[in-house]
């Protein structure tokens, strides 16, 4: 049985057994919403927001389930077997949204933060690092990124920009996350892209060091994501489940990152060390859950020149983004 599988029959059996279990009137009444995450920083506000019970005060029940990879969401989300999730742009987003995959993007989910520590980061094996290598000097080498057409390949592309390099002048190698720290350490891979908490984590071992630069600051990584039938049938729930995901946002941005209980909370998911997430570099949301179109149409663009888009034109970005359902959930927010 594979992990999605799993995740499904949790999800189906939870809700029949809801439906027989004589719950409270309180928490029948509420609007049930289920959303695919990963165990990373980035989705720290949704985990925030359940366990504070900030979802719970916009009369939300968000039913947490974890998945495997990113790429997991769109089809699971598309197919209504899920409400909402999380996912980074990426040339499979792009072609599925432009094939009408029935998704809709309502919220930002992660930047590359303009300042302080990358949460994003590209890293070079001990060796290359301990030659002095520098982004010029990549030519020809292995650079691990996570799957074709991802984020992670856009981000290389960048870094590799700044040494007058592009992907076709390195060895491309994919990996999954389970995978990167072991082709770090026998040396399948000299550098890659590597999103924290697991940079840090490396560096704590001695698997990878940091290639010193500040690379794609500002740059879109990740979106939310509900079902299309779904938003159309019910924005007012997805508006109010926004809602609960910003006031976890602003409480992470106005010291909730550094607040030990509430870091207690985040660690329940992530299942990491204390000290790595006081040491890792953190993603950027903006407060309001608007997406910088600038950014992802740049991605888009890289993507169409790279040849791994099946379409031509641009996608119709007023119907895959309504960005009023986010301007909504901040309007509903600021009125607490």
């Amino acid at each position: 049985m594979t992990s999605s599988t799993s995740i499904l029959r949790r999800h189906f059996m939870l809700g029949a057994a809801t439906s027989t279990l004589g719950l409270p009137a309180m928490a029948q009444n509420k609007d049930k919403v289920s959303l695919l995450y990963l165990p990373v920083t980035d989705y720290a506000p949704f985990f925030v927001a359940k366990e504070k019970g900030y979802f719970d005060d916009f009369n939300i029940n968000v039913e947490l389930l974890p998945k495997d990879a990113t790429a997991e969401t769109v089809p699971m989300v598309a197919g209504g077997l899920v409400t909402a999730g999380g996912a980074s742009w990426s040339a499979g987003v792009f072609n599925a949204a432009a094939a009408g995959s029935g998704v809709v993007v309502v919220a930002d989910l992660a930047r590359v933060p303009t300042k302080g520590r990358s949460s994003v980061h590209f890293m070079l094996s001990p060796a290359m690092a301990q030659a002095g290598t520098t982004v010029s000097s990549l030519k020809g080498k292995r650079v691990g990124v996570l799957g074709a057409g991802a984020f992670t390949e856009y981000f290389a592309a960048q870094v590799l920009k700044a040494g007058g390099l592009g992907l076709p002048d390195v060895q491309v190698i994919h990996l999954t996350v389970p995978t990167f720290g072991q082709a770090f350490a026998n040396g399948a891979i000299d550098a890659g892209v590597v999103f924290e908490p697991f940079a840090t984590m490396f560096e704590q071992k001695n698997i990878a060091k940091l290639l010193p630069g500040d690379y794609a600051r500002g740059t879109e990584v990740g979106f939310i994501l509900v079902n299309a039938d779904f938003l159309k049938a019910k924005q007012d729930v997805v508006v109010r489940m926004l809602a609960g995901y910003l006031r976890a946002v602003r409480h992470l941005q106005d010291g909730g990152w550094e607040d030990a209980a509430t870091q207690a909370l985040m660690l329940k998911y992530m299942k990491i060390d204390a000290s790595v997430l006081n040491r890792i570099g953190l993603p950027t949301i903006d407060r309001s859950g608007a997406i910088d179109l600038t950014s992802v149409q740049a991605q888009e663009a890289f993507f169409r020149q790279a040849g791994k888009l099946s379409y031509r034109k641009p996608l119709d970005w007023a119907a895959l983004y309504p960005g009023e359902v986010a301007a909504k959930a901040a309007a509903l927010l600021d009125k607490r």
